[in-house]
């Protein structure tokens, strides 16, 4: 049982009886998860409370119940942003998550065709969704079992898309029931290590998942309990090392994908891996290396010295660099320390090596970003936050340095000029937005600079302009908009990720950043002679972006007073126009090219759940069940009705819901 639980905000400490401390985190709106503390943190959360007076008188003795307390000072700001985004040293260890959180009631529909028939999907309450024969309500075929709450659904050329709770989007294809493989990520957990060779991408977060650089392709899972990784030439063979939270170091081969050996780090967790010169390297907790021939697995060395939790390993040349949360870098070389120093830093979040400006570096995480001379010189301090860092590999690469934040920037030094030009500002080859959350990984490969993030995203970065290319990880929170156009589905959710995929292979073509709160609609249809996305979200905004392109087109601020849940494309009085419908009742329709308000459609009354736009008239479906019809573009109220189901999706004369399909006389 805990003595005391110190508290603050969505964060939980809990201290045991036998000394031991372990958190517990509820972001607000997701998910929460507990983990244990590496033993580095809490003597200096104990310092840092002690400090403010938190801890006097708190407890008596053993109390027969936990005492909490509620602090009203940060735990300790680097360590509660550390346990609370995943972010910065590794502290919080084998976490297990609780249930999600979840925002709005489940159930979605959607009109379309099925083997050229006009047809509906619709989906329930009970994680299935099934197909009726518009009209008359026929069933299609049985209910189909979609493994989530269903919040999102979209009806194509017989394809049929559905999401929710679980991230996912899935995919059949109704002609031969098969449906397309899950793209499934890091489930919201942290990556904590990157590698990268030729177009392969490994992330390690809560396992090892393997990538195609090139296509963001998901080439399969390796393990489910590594969070660190890296690839090891070895008696002329590629090889996989993974770090487990369990103290091992797994080798796979990496053309078969078959096992090679498993090596037993220590107790404790791995944070991090290294190899080069046919060796392997491991260490975290309780600060001891091992160090391995990657070929046969016999272990050579055991290296000592480090006080803390190692939390970066790097071969330059024949060294290995080392740092760790004792605040060292040690350089080691044939079993042997050669050299040592401090850092400066409690809190070292990395460490990478390269070659800049000609010479060899090591540049090393954490407050600041610091270049390295290998002999213990201090080259270059940058006052940048860094919760990870990468050099670039090899002289095609540019000599460049990139630096992730906590507050989700990527920024790509010219590292050759670091070393160069002490005395002058850093040359900033680009900076990006991860829009994912904070960056917690970084690396460089041969499409680019791939990133991951404390949300358990995996993004690849053009190499000249650091835009996002390729996208291999799905959404990272609840799935709530989902459209189909031409070969290509459109999804958005609660990351506000609006995601364009090929639909026949379920690709990723596109991310979009939507609206600042989360998606709940969107919209897809040929403007001018091209593909235009649109979204709406919690913050009433409307945006589109150019399917092909990615660039964005408009962003209409303020469209309505809360949350938009509806859009629909079509044309009124010559020229194409967007309505939009949200929770203020009212439905104003946009031209889709300047996003001029045309006409404004209310009073509705309630919550406006779905759109139809077709023929000069505009069907609205609200959430107390009733169906309206206005003129577009003049404005007039044609008629009403309540339909006797809740319309969640509209066409002439049908309303579809949870409940199934039901004629309107409208």
């Amino acid at each position: 049982m805990a003595l005391v639980v110190y508290r603050r905000g969505g964060i939980e400490v809990a201290v045991g009886a036998d000394g031991r401390a372990r958190v517990a985190v509820e972001p607000p709106g997701e998910g929460g998860w507990t983990a244990e503390l590496d033993p580095v943190a809490w003597p200096r959360v104990v310092a840092a409370l002690a400090a403010e007076g938190v801890l006097e008188g708190t407890v008596g003795g053993e109390p027969s119940e936990p005492v909490v307390v509620d602090v009203p000072v940060p735990l300790l700001d680097l360590l509660a942003q550390a346990v609370a985004t995943g972010v910065g040293p590794y502290v919080a260890h084998r976490r297990v998550r609780t249930e999600d959180g979840v925002r709005g009631e489940p159930g979605a529909a959607a009109f379309g065709e099925v083997r050229g028939v006009p047809a509906v999907a619709v989906g329930g309450r009970d994680r299935s969704f099934a197909l009726y024969e518009v009209p008359g309500g026929t069933a299609l075929g049985v209910s189909t079992a979609a493994g989530t709450a269903i919040r999102a659904l979209a009806l194509g050329q017989d394809s049929v898309a559905v999401a929710g709770d679980d991230h996912l989007v899935r995919v059949w294809d109704l002609g031969s029931g098969r449906q397309l493989p899950v793209r499934a990520g890091h489930g919201g957990r942290p990556v904590r290590s990157l590698a990268c060779h030729g177009a392969l991408v490994l992330s390690a977060g809560d396992g090892v998942r393997a990538w195609d650089g090139r296509s963001g392709a998901a080439l399969g899972t390796l393990d489910h309990d590594s969070s660190a990784v890296c690839l090891v030439e070895a008696a002329g063979r590629r090889l996989i090392a993974m770090g487990t939270e369990s103290g091992l170091v797994r080798l796979l081969d990496a053309a078969s994908g078959r096992p090679v050996h498993v090596l037993g780090c220590g107790p404790g967790w791995v944070n991090a891996v290294a190899g080069g010169n046919g060796l392997v390297a491991a260490g975290g907790a309780g600060g001891v290396i091992r160090v391995w021939d990657a070929a046969t697995g016999r272990e050579l060395h055991e290296l000592t010295g480090h006080a803390e939790s190692v939390v970066g390993l790097a071969f330059a040349g024949a060294e290995l660099a080392s740092c760790a949360l004792d605040g060292t870098v040690r350089i080691w070389a044939a079993g042997e320390q050669v050299r040592a120093w401090a850092i400066g830093d409690e809190w070292p979040t990395g460490l990478a090596s390269g070659v800049l400006a000609g010479r060899p570096v090591l540049v090393t995480g954490g407050e600041q970003v610091q270049v390295w001379d290998p002999a213990g010189e201090l080259l270059r301090a940058l006052p940048l936050h860094a919760t990870s860092v990468a050099v670039s590999a090899g002289e095609a690469s540019g000599g460049l340095v990139a630096v992730g934040s906590a507050e989700g920037t990527v920024t790509v030094l010219d590292g050759d000029a670091l070393v160069r030009e002490r005395a002058s500002e850093p040359r900033v080859r680009y900076e990006r937005e991860s829009g994912d959350g904070a960056v917690t990984a970084l690396a460089f490969g041969a499409d680019g600079l791939v990133s991951g993030t404390g949300d358990g995203a995996v993004r690849v970065h053009e190499p000249g302009s650091g835009e996002v290319a390729v996208v291999p990880t799905p959404h990272l929170g609840q799935v709530l908009a989902l459209a189909f156009h031409d070969g290509l589905l459109v999804s958005g959710g609660m990351d506000r990720a609006v995601r364009v995929w090929d639909a026949a292979t379920g690709l990723p073509l596109r991310r979009l950043l939507g609206p600042r709160e989360g998606v709940t609609a969107v919209a897809v249809a040929e403007v001018d002679g091209r593909v235009v996305v649109a979204a709406t979200g919690y913050d009433g905004d409307v945006r589109t972006w150019d399917a092909a392109t990615g660039r964005p087109l408009l962003a209409i601020h303020d469209v309505h007073r809360g949350p938009g849940y509806a859009l629909a494309f079509g044309a009124a009085g010559g020229r194409a126009v967007i309505a939009s419908g949200g929770n203020d009742g009212r439905v104003p329709v946009l031209d889709a090219r300047t996003g001029q308000e045309i006409v404004s459609l209310a009073p509705n009354p309630g919550t406006v759940l779905s759109l139809r736009l077709s023929g000069g008239t505009l069907l609205v479906g609200c959430d107390d069940g009733s169906v309206r019809r206005w003129s577009v573009p003049g404005g007039e109220l044609l008629g009403e009705m309540r339909a006797p189901v809740l319309p969640l999706a509209l066409t002439d004369g049908y309303a579809a819901g949870p409940d199934g399909l039901a004629a309107i006389g409208l």
